[in-house]
């Protein structure tokens, strides 16, 4: 698959590293549902950027590779899957 030049690929937090109940900015995938999370948020703001560009990323949950506007990211509680 070939990616624009304005595409910037970005590493998720893992898995294995997110707590559920905790809130992340970041954003759903598109296939699984599950957050793609950057950092942990808290109640710190998501700030747009006047030069919006995207981010490609490969969600720590399924697997699956995508991009995603930066400025589409929000706030996302981790709610992980029962087994």
């Amino acid at each position: 698959m070939s990616w624009p030049a304005n595409v910037n690929q970005y590493e998720p937090i893992a898995k294995l590293l997110m707590v559920p109940g905790t809130w992340y900015q970041g954003w759903l995938c598109e296939k699984c549902g599950l957050v793609i999370a950057l950092v942990a948020s808290g109640d710190r703001p998501v700030l747009e950027e006047p030069d919006d560009h995207f981010a490609r990323v490969r969600c720590p949950h399924c697997g699956t590779m995508e991009q995603y506007s930066w400025n589409a990211r929000g706030h996302h509680e981790y709610k992980p899957r029962a087994p």
